[in-house]
């Protein structure tokens, strides 16, 4: 998506396509009416998931267990003249689930429970060459990008968009139990390369990205606005700010994960600065947050980790719950700007929570943390 995305004057419409395992595409999903939602989770191993509902579903012959779908959402500028300004953007490819149907007066209703790729590694384990449950074990000196390119490619699916870095080694070895799911093993590898855990794109990709803090981020949609009042504004007078400060915590201990040969390691991070409200001279106390079983490659990458915990926690000053208008494109973990002169704010603010409509008339609505 792009900036030139049409604005509140416009029609949106849907289509859902049938794609097979290989995610070719056998054809459009049929019914007199499609409805739904989707939602993406920015703490959710599984980021995204939702619900489709079919209203008097064509004739056709679908292989639920054997089937992927892909929402495609367009929107059209209502002038001067729609071809001109037409975006058309899938929003993800998903697994769906066997579908319960209804009948009533007006005809039959499916409505099916979709779950993104990150599904297929969520409910798959590390097995042995003879298909055996086992241990995983990462070597010192692996590269980490590399390793997750070939946990997803075991399993059958494609992890092209995913390109190694042979800056990210492992300098030590890192192990998980049997019984270890490929996507948790893929997203402590990507936390201790200082990434983001695994999230799919509109496209279906999967991808690792790079953590960066968020004051550090380009703020998505910066030339349209859509979360500035004005006359670019798509947020719609509805919405809700909550302020939880009294728990942020002042100081992060990060415990790794040890075993019967090494030690755990610890490193903690404390916020002692006098111009900061929440730290432990404006407090005058401590409020300590806790994490154990941190993969770390080492002891500078469990600071960097604890530093960046530190960060993330005391540089919310409230949560934001909004409607808009649908903006497909708009990942968790994104940058916007918030700005509404009425409730004084204007500020940067991280996309953790988005919901999307399957429909051509509902909001969207999305959960922002305003960032300092």
């Amino acid at each position: 998506m792009t900036d030139t995305l049409p604005g509140a004057d416009r029609i949106t419409s849907w289509r859902v396509e049938v794609l097979d395992t290989n995610e070719e595409l056998l054809g459009t999903l049929g019914g007199a009416q499609v409805g739904g939602e989707l939602e993406w989770v920015a703490t959710a191993s599984v980021k995204g998931a939702g619900r489709l509902a079919v209203q008097n579903i064509d004739e056709q012959e679908i292989d639920w267990l054997n089937v992927r779908l892909r929402p495609v959402v367009t929107l059209s500028d209502l002038a001067p003249d729609p071809d001109t300004l037409t975006v058309e953007m899938p929003v993800g490819v998903f697994l769906p689930s066997a579908p319960v149907t209804s009948w009533d007066s007006t005809g039959s209703g499916l409505d099916v429970e979709l779950h993104d790729k990150c599904s297929l590694l969520d409910s798959d384990i590390w097995t042995d060459i003879d298909g055996v449950p086992a241990t995983y074990i990462a070597p010192v000196g692996s590269e980490v990008l590399e390793l997750v390119r070939d946990l997803i490619e075991a399993t059958g699916e494609t992890a092209d968009s995913i390109e190694p870095d042979a800056a990210l080694l492992l300098t030590s070895t890192l192990t998980w139990d049997v019984g270890t799911t490929r996507l948790r093993i893929i997203n402590d590898l990507l936390d201790a390369a200082g990434y983001f855990s695994l999230w799919v794109d509109g496209w279906g990709n999967f991808r690792a990205t790079p953590y960066t803090t968020p004051t550090s981020r380009a703020p998505r949609f910066s030339v349209m606005a859509p979360f500035v009042v004005g006359s670019t504004s798509l947020w719609v007078p509805e919405w809700t700010a909550d302020r939880d400060i009294y728990a942020v915590p002042n100081r992060v201990v990060a415990i790794s994960q040890g075993d019967g040969e090494t030690a755990a390691l610890t490193s903690t991070a404390t916020n002692t600065d006098p111009a900061s409200p929440y730290s432990s001279v404006s407090r005058g106390r401590w409020i300590t947050m806790v994490e154990t079983g941190v993969e770390a490659v080492d002891q500078a990458a469990l600071d960097t980790y604890a530093a960046r915990r530190l960060t993330e926690v005391t540089s919310v000053t409230s949560t934001l719950t909004i409607k808009h208008a649908p903006l497909p494109g708009l990942n968790v973990n994104d940058v916007v700007r918030l700005t509404n002169p009425d409730a004084e704010i204007n500020s940067l603010a991280v996309v953790r929570r988005t919901m999307l409509p399957i429909s051509c008339t509902e909001q969207a609505e999305s959960t922002f943390v305003e960032v300092t």
